[in-house]
């Protein structure tokens, strides 16, 4: 069976970190929004490429292949439901990791990261994004987003 691993945070959390980590150790390929043309970067724009990122993913689960999404908040309960029906419809495993990251934090690792492809990574972004954020659900995984890459991966490996 495939997994789907999803990660859930603010900008600067470390999603993508973590994200590489994984991939380097179970040899996943990674489904990052980041990754697929945006024609601008205002909403509409972002929702093109979350449905390129989201055909993208449904692809590689219905071939059996294990991958992880990034390059999205989901910040909303509605886009984790999303993603997990995409799972579902897949008959893959969904694993969703919450990466919390307190807002001080995320916006210091935004400022440091001039170099992510998103170009739309702010301080006024990360607190946008934590306003509207809603608590994951119970099933969800939450590690805190300071700690190091190394020390959270052993603890995402034993999911998998």
């Amino acid at each position: 069976m495939a997994t789907l691993v999803a990660l859930i945070g603010l900008p600067g959390a470390g999603k993508s970190e973590l994200a590489r980590a994984i991939a380097a150790e179970k040899d996943w390929p990674i489904v990052d929004r980041d990754a697929f043309p945006r024609p601008t970067f205002d909403d509409a724009g972002k929702a093109e490429a979350t449905d390129a990122a989201f055909t993208a993913l449904r692809e590689a689960l219905l071939q059996g292949r294990s991958c992880i999404l990034d390059g999205m908040t989901l910040s909303s309960a509605q886009q984790r439901a999303r993603v997990r029906e995409i799972a579902r419809e897949c008959a893959a495993q969904t694993v969703l990791i919450w990466l919390d990251c307190p807002v001080d934090v995320a916006i210091a690792r935004v400022a440091a990261q001039a170099d992510h492809p998103s170009r739309d990574r702010s301080a006024a972004l990360v607190r946008e994004v934590a306003v509207r954020f809603t608590q994951p659900e119970r099933d969800v995984l939450r590690l805190d987003a300071r700690r190091a890459t190394r020390d959270l991966l052993p603890l995402v490996l034993r999911l998998l």
